[in-house]
């Protein structure tokens, strides 16, 4: 890791063209910085503030920023540009006595910003939400059931001062996931219920297991059931799928890849549990990575493949803060004239649909060709084959299963 430029001026830190890969080059990325897809091409500009402070405006090194991408550290604000790597201090600058004038070295601990496959689980929730998604889910979901009149059943049967203990519990065994949803969804219900949680996100139970008591009055509680039952038995259903997923290829080195076949509205949710379950998750969206498809590269004869993917990808990360690039084949042919492209270029390719044997195959030519280059297996895998994938040598195998064919665990509420 070469710090070419890092001076401390007034209390700002500007750390320019950070790291150069092995290839030398500023765009190039170690070999195995795909396994790390959080990790983007950007100018790093670390603000010493206390937090909660506004940023200053008047800086100019500062607005050419992604605000978007605000890492918060203690005193330490981190922003990004596309021009380099996203790295940021590891300890408060101000702790470690950095004067003005001060340029940082290339032993001076530095690490990636935000692998979102790194965060512990309430962390993850909170960047995977964070765009309001979760408000807007909710929001839809009241209006659907309540509409404009409310509950007619509960005002009809239920006196609105009755309080009661209702018990979250979950019929059958799984990993649990979408407890730290409970809140969010009670809120945007007006449910002032107490929440007692008997079970964390990522545990696995046996069931009947009790998971979350609420303590509250009756009426709310009726109100916000159904939407609340809903939203946790699919999350407990993808995390107990996803868990099964990875229980089989446990041992091959590859690690389970969700996609984004997931229910419209429910993504950063699905997601989550996901990771609940022990997967990994893929881009979150087109935004995020680039992920050249079958569509993407129809136009193009075998001969134009390997340059036209290098023009477009090396456009798209001088303008794009990208979490990876990834290119999508289904015959080798195709993969080895990708193998033509600058090492560093490609973060992953796609093998599509391919059986084991040539999945086989794929892995030696990389091997040989590009030892760098992440591997991913796609297409047609289910639970009585995702081991013999796996096995092949693949680094990651991306399952749509995950999200858009599971069955919800049962759970019910039970007053008491």
């Amino acid at each position: 890791m070469n710090v070419v430029n890092g001076l401390v001026s007034g209390r700002t830190v500007v750390l320019e063209h950070i790291v150069r890969g092995r290839a030398g080059g500023l765009h190039h990325r170690p070999a195995k910085a795909w396994q790390h897809p959080a990790q983007r091409c950007g100018r790093v500009v670390a603000q010493l503030v206390e937090l909660g402070d506004a940023l200053p405006g008047n800086d100019q090194r500062v607005s050419l920023a992604q605000r978007r991408d605000v890492e918060k550290r203690q005193h330490v604000i981190v922003l990004v540009h596309p021009m380099a790597w996203n790295l940021t201090v590891e300890n408060p600058i101000e702790d470690r006595g950095l004067a003005p004038g001060h340029t940082l070295k290339c032993t001076d601990t530095l690490r990636p910003v935000i692998d979102l496959n790194a965060l512990p689980l309430p962390r993850l929730f909170d960047e995977l939400t964070s765009d309001g998604s979760l408000h807007s889910l909710v929001a839809a979901a009241r209006r659907e059931d309540l509409g404009e009149t409310g509950d007619v059943s509960t005002a009809a049967m239920i006196d609105a001062g009755r309080s009661v203990c209702a018990t979250g519990v979950a019929r059958a065994s799984g990993v649990v996931s979408g407890m730290l949803a409970i809140g969010p969804i009670l809120a945007g219900f007006d449910c002032t219920a107490r929440v007692e949680l008997f079970a964390a996100d990522g545990e696995t139970v046996d069931g009947p297991k009790d998971l979350w008591r609420l303590h509250g009055l009756l009426a709310p509680i009726l109100g916000v059931e159904r939407t609340l039952l809903n939203i946790i038995g699919r999350l407990c259903g993808i995390a107990t799928l996803t868990a099964r997923y990875v229980r089989e290829v446990s041992g091959t080195g590859a690690v389970v890849c969700d996609t984004r076949k997931t229910t419209p509205g429910l993504r950063s949710l699905e997601k989550y549990a996901v990771r609940c379950g022990g997967g990994t998750l893929h881009r979150l969206g087109l935004h995020d990575a680039v992920l050249l498809k079958d569509n993407h590269l129809a136009h193009l004869g075998p001969g134009e493949l390997a340059a036209a993917v290098a023009k477009g990808v090396t456009a798209a990360r001088a303008q794009h803060d990208l979490r990876f690039v990834e290119v999508e084949v289904d015959e080798l042919e195709q993969f080895g004239r990708l193998l033509e492209c600058p090492a560093g270029l490609i973060d992953i390719v796609l093998l599509d649909n391919m059986t084991p044997d040539t999945l086989r195959l794929a892995v030696a030519l990389r091997d040989a060709r590009q030892p760098g280059l992440g591997l991913e297996a796609s297409g047609g895998i289910t639970l009585d084959n995702v081991a013999a994938v796996a096995g092949t040598g693949v680094d990651r195998v991306s399952i749509g299963a995950l999200t858009h064919a599971v069955s919800s665990l049962d759970v019910s509420l039970e007053v008491r």
